[in-house]
């Protein structure tokens, strides 16, 4: 304890200030919450956002890094080897109940168990600015948003006809990372066009936690390597008419370890993702209509060559295809009453094939696409009562109709009240869902095709105020989330378990001085599940305390430094001994990083900058069996012309 208050005395009073006055406000705007854009006094749910600013002060992070300090949010293996597997837990919940927006647009892999998509795919660099959305959403965005959205916003056309921006890094793990951006816009066009290459020799991801003394010394290192590339076009058609294509492509390639606690110097693995679409926009008098249209191509490979060894074979080849298309159309019917109505149909497939060879036996499956495959169709609307003597209300539902299991239906009510134009109260009402994943349909042995949607109900009270004279921003969100015919495996994939999810976050921002933010939150979850047989705790790698702090200071035009500090408490984690061949609930410490960030214009298109983390060398567990980053630093150059 007397460290992390050293920590906490640190961040909080190392920074002196000097620049330019800024003032707190409920008028912050994002469209996640409505899926059109609007004031968070206007509406009762909550939302974060990673704006533009934080994200170019991030040159020595990865988007895992920076979704990692936001309130609510935990990912387990952001701070293990690059390329490690990320488990995204929104207010403690699964990984597969956050659902991925890149634009609007839902991205998730139809390979996997839970159909997650792999953040490790998403290059930093053509982000924006990033929406995170807490509580059931399924009315707005359908399938998988049982616990929260994180909506990724891309970097679109430029004021200039020509804008050049570059980034080079170079740090610990010998890290390398480049970047070239072209973006502007001519007439009625507008592109934005950028490539990244970003290599690193990385560290073993595995590692003998549990040993008394240093066993990792024969490990060897598991590199990583991402290469990704984006094209954003604008072409606006008329006055009233906006038509925007992309095309995303971005690979990796890394070496695997062969699991907790063991080196494997023959483990090869690569990922790619290829993306293109559309969306649109036409506005017509009072109205708006947005058309969509995205798809999805991912693939992964994995292959463990140890025949020369005398020891196993296995191969894994697993691609999944998404198809996603939407149409709404948002309606001002008065100065008070809006409306949202839209539809939407997904369609998914996936070929998978795996082989396993051994000295003692040999296996094969196979799945494919002609009939690993389901298609969601469902028709939403959502009522807007907007601004009356302070009152906002929201009344929406959505109608889904599943290739597999059928029909099923989720509904928001979501009633606000601002007051004084400081004071925002909210509570919000909601059910959501997540369909059946085609593996867990559909896979050889373990797949049951009768699996019904595991569904939530969701309440949540809260308030945010900012105090008269603009310098506090506090705010308080509870929740409480009841889940019931959840999947779990036995022998295959059934519907049995209920679960039952509460907690909170007490959020503040301060402005002490001129030109000195201080960000702080807490954040408390802790559930329960409910088999046949027991109930008892099963959010495992989820701590049931979390901490943040964040302070930045602008000591002039041209120098920017800040520091955060994140206290993560203890947390279940089980792991299978083979030695008793028994499953045992380990307790991980808790531990806290402390990091720090600074910057500094050279010349007004020139800045310097180097990110420096876990600066006190924690030695903390994150997942049984696997290492985490020591103190590394990152530091590099970024131009803009």
């Amino acid at each position: 304890m007397k460290k992390i208050f050293t920590c906490f005395l640190l961040a909080a009073t190392s920074l002196v200030a000097l620049a330019q006055e800024k003032k707190l406000n409920l008028d912050e705007v994002s469209v996640t919450a409505t899926k059109f854009s609007k004031k968070s006094s206007e509406t009762g749910k909550v939302v974060s956002i990673i704006t533009r600013e934080e994200i170019e002060r991030s040159g020595g992070k990865n988007i895992n890094d920076l979704l990692n300090t936001q309130p609510a949010l935990n990912l387990n293996g952001a701070n293990g080897n690059r390329g490690t597997n990320i488990s995204t837990y929104l207010r403690g919940a699964p990984s597969g109940y956050v659902l991925i927006l890149i634009d609007g647009m839902p991205v998730n892999d139809p390979s996997q168990i839970s159909s997650e998509y792999d953040l490790n795919l998403i290059n930093l660099e053509m982000v924006d600015h990033i929406e995170i959305l807490r509580g059931g959403h399924s009315t707005l965005y359908g399938s998988d948003a049982m616990a929260g959205v994180i909506n990724i916003i891309t970097k679109k056309g430029g004021e200039k006809p020509v804008s050049v921006n570059a980034l080079v890094t170079g740090g610990s793990y010998t890290t390398f990372k480049e970047s070239l951006g072209v973006n502007g816009s001519l007439g009625k066009f507008d592109y934005n066009v950028s490539v990244t290459n970003e290599k690193s020799d990385g560290f073993s991801s595995a590692k003998d936690t549990l040993a008394s003394k240093d066993t990792n010394s024969n490990f060897d290192k598991d590199h990583f390597h991402l290469q990704a590339a984006s094209v954003n076009l604008g072409w606006q058609i008329t006055s009233n008419m906006m038509f925007r294509p992309f095309a995303r492509f971005s690979k990796t390639k890394s070496m695997i370890d062969y699991g907790a606690f063991t080196d494997d110097k023959d483990f090869k693995g690569k990922s790619s993702d290829v993306a293109a679409g559309f969306s649109s926009n036409y506005k017509l008098n009072a109205a708006d209509f947005y058309l969509n249209y995205s798809y999805n191509n991912v693939k992964r490979y994995f292959l463990n060559d140890s025949i020369p060894r005398l020891g196993e074979y296995s191969l894994s080849d697993m691609r999944g295809e998404l198809h996603n298309a939407e149409l709404y159309g948002k309606f001002d019917l008065s100065e008070h009453f809006e409306v949202l109505a839209g539809t939407s149909y997904r369609f998914s497939n996936s070929y998978q094939i795996s082989k396993y060879i051994s000295p003692f036996w040999t296996s094969e499956s196979e799945m494919t696409p002609d009939s690993t495959k389901s298609t969601i169709a469902s028709a939403y609307a959502s009522f807007f009562l907007k601004n009356l003597a302070g009152f906002d209300f929201e009344l929406g539902g959505r109608y889904n109709h599943h290739s597999t299991y059928g029909n099923n239906f989720t509904y928001t009510i979501n009633p606000s009240f601002l007051i004084d134009g400081n004071t925002k109260l909210f509570v919000n009402i909601s059910s959501a869902f997540k369909a059946p994943s085609l593996y867990q349909l559909y896979a050889p042995i373990y797949g049951n095709a009768s699996l019904k949607p595991e569904k939530v109900q969701s309440y949540e009270a809260g308030f945010q105020t900012v105090f008269e004279d603009g310098k506090v921003k506090v705010g308080l969100s509870a929740f409480k989330r009841n889940g019931k015919d959840v999947i779990a495996f036995t022998t295959h994939y059934v519907n049995y378990n209920e679960q039952k999810d509460e907690g909170m976050e007490v959020e503040g921002e301060f402005l002490p001085y001129k030109g000195l933010t201080l960000k702080t939150y807490y954040s408390l979850v802790y559930g329960k599940v409910k088999t046949q047989n027991a109930t008892f705790n099963n959010l495992y790698r989820r701590p049931r305390n979390t901490v943040g702090l964040n302070a930045g200071y602008k000591v002039s035009d041209n120098f920017f430094v800040s520091t955060n500090l994140k206290v993560v408490g203890k947390c279940v984690d089980p792991f299978f001994d083979t030695n008793t061949f028994q499953t045992v609930n380990l307790t991980l410490n808790n531990y806290f990083l402390l990091d720090a960030y600074a910057e500094y214009k050279l010349f007004k298109k020139l800045k310097l900058f180097v990110d420096l983390k876990n600066i006190t060398d924690e030695k903390y567990v994150e997942t049984t069996g696997y290492n985490t980053r020591g103190f590394n630093v990152n530091g590099g150059l970024s131009l803009s012309l």
